[in-house]
């Protein structure tokens, strides 16, 4: 391979791009730390109760089909 076809290949080839710096964070402030925390909590409480009324209903729903099956059984269906 003769240097011209090396040269060749390699133009296509982008460089990379340099990084840009990356600013250091503020050091958060004791109230704003606070309201982060709440909000954190908030979240949280929130998805809790989201996942227990789901798990309740799901209780009420096998519930409910057990019952079914019990009716279904005593009548003669099965």
């Amino acid at each position: 391979m003769k240097i011209s076809e090396v040269i060749q290949a390699i133009k296509p080839i982008q460089p990379i791009a340099p990084i840009a710096p990356i600013a250091p964070l503020k050091p958060v402030t004791p109230a704003k730390a606070k309201i982060n925390a709440l909000q954190t909590q908030k979240d949280r409480a929130s998805t809790a109760l989201k996942t227990e009324k789901q798990s309740q209903q799901r209780t009420r729903a096998v519930t409910g089909l057990q019952k079914a099956q019990q009716t279904l059984t005593k009548v003669g269906y099965s």
